[in-house]
């Protein structure tokens, strides 16, 4: 089934626009996903080792390299060679680019606190891995560790097929008249939206985007949490379309707007076969968002659900695809498209689970993207990146809070009109 070639495998559509970005930019570490865990108890440093060492041997991703010939890139398979760092200084790991044609896609670190103390790091290029590649990572990685500790097998499933089993079938697939079709919705979906989003900047714009990022962090209240949940079932939504619609209102304030278009983030995995896969399937869907005048917020909600619905359903289509469909103006100062994005995340705690030992969330995002203004929740806990060559560290808390105060009194009182909900301080 696997598209491959004398030189290597081909790259899925996702895996090609990075590569290419990589070209581009090769000192780059935009794409750089990293999650750190302290851990509290006994770390055996050569079972890490060797659990690590069966993880990447399990997923081909983390043991490829990106290749060209003729200017067409490939996927090589090599063997294991990820070696376990002992560091003093975590973000050294992290900010280290990744050399895409000689070195595996994976860092992982090790900074000792004490005896029993450690932090774990683990780095991933995104030309490999998403959210739910992270996830499958960490449950592999616990249950090798798991197995050397106890002197067992490792309870895993072989895996039914390979990463470049997909991203042939995607080329497959692509190739056939209902790609044409999937086009065809995006086209009248995003027919005469805004171009671009034009929130009021602190600087000038760049001529050319960088990987100059700022992140400033929320919280929920409890209370918020519980309106939102109660707002979304009694709507017949999704906690996430809520806040979604949330952040919708405060960009039509914002900016002001009435019609925008934010990217979020499908899994994209369509068979349960790549489930439990370590690659790159996430896909970006411009989401448009016919605000309108002044609607109440149930009103703006079941928009909002209709284009989540709607999005969801045409999922696989490659977002570049969509872009070269639309055919915007070329533009290196910013995403073409879409130029913010609202995602709803998984908690982290749970991911790690090694045998003697006590393992919490240290820290995990991203190093770059391409947006002007990105909001992550994972549950209660927010955080908004934006870029810094725009926007201050206060215009950006600012933004932060002025949408938690949206959020809030949009989910205790859902029939407010977009007017009526909070201005900025």
């Amino acid at each position: 089934m696997s598209s491959s070639t004398a030189d290597g495998f081909a790259l899925s559509f996702a895996q090609q626009r990075l590569w290419f970005a990589h070209q581009l930019a090769p000192d780059s570490i935009a794409y750089n996903m990293y999650e750190a865990y302290r851990l509290l108890g006994p770390l055996d440093l050569d079972v890490l080792q060797t659990a690590v060492t069966s993880t990447v041997a399990r997923h081909e991703t983390l043991r490829t390299t990106f290749q060209s010939s003729r200017g067409v890139p490939h996927q090589v398979i090599g063997e294991p060679s990820v070696v376990v760092e002992e560091v003093a200084d975590l973000d050294v790991v992290i900010g280290r680019s990744f050399a895409l044609d000689r070195d595996p896609p994976l860092r992982v670190a090790v900074r000792p606190l004490g005896p029993d103390d450690h932090v774990l790091l683990v780095v991933m290029h995104h030309i490999v891995s998403d959210e739910q590649s992270m996830t499958a990572f960490w449950r592999d990685l616990s249950e090798f560790y798991r197995a050397q500790v106890t002197h067992t097998e490792a309870e895993l499933a072989p895996l039914p097929v390979r990463y470049v089993d997909y991203a042939a079938w995607q080329r497959d697939w692509l190739s056939g008249g209902l790609l044409a079709d999937e086009l065809d919705h995006w086209r009248r979906e995003l027919a005469g939206a805004p171009p671009v989003l034009e929130l009021p900047a602190d600087h000038p714009r760049p001529a050319r985007q960088s990987d100059n990022r700022g992140t400033t962090s929320f919280t929920l209240p409890p209370s918020t949490v519980h309106a939102i949940g109660v707002t979304s079932r009694a709507v017949g939504a999704t906690p996430f379309m809520t806040c979604l619609a949330a952040f919708a209102a405060l960009l039509s304030k914002a900016a002001p707007a009435d019609d925008v278009v934010i990217g979020t983030f499908a899994a994209n995995r369509p068979a349960v076969e790549v489930e439990a896969i370590v690659g790159l399937f996430v896909n970006t869907l411009p989401l448009r968002v016919r605000v309108g005048t002044d609607p109440t917020f149930e009103d703006l909600l079941s928009t909002v659900r209709m284009a989540a619905t709607d999005g969801i359903r045409h999922q696989e289509v490659p977002f570049d695809q969509v872009v070269t469909a639309m055919r915007p103006p070329r533009d290196l100062s910013r995403n073409p498209v879409v130029q913010v994005a609202f995602q709803s995340l998984q908690p982290l705690t749970g991911r790690v689970a090694l045998p003697g030992v006590t393992a919490t969330p240290h820290s995990a995002g991203q190093c770059g993207d391409p947006f002007d203004i990105r909001v992550s929740l994972r549950g209660a806990e927010g955080e908004l990146h934006y870029a810094a060559d725009l926007f201050t560290a206060e215009t950006a808390a600012a933004l932060a809070g002025w949408y938690v105060r949206i959020v809030t009194a949009a989910a205790e009182s859902p029939t407010l009109r977009t007017t009526q909900l909070p201005q900025a301080h």
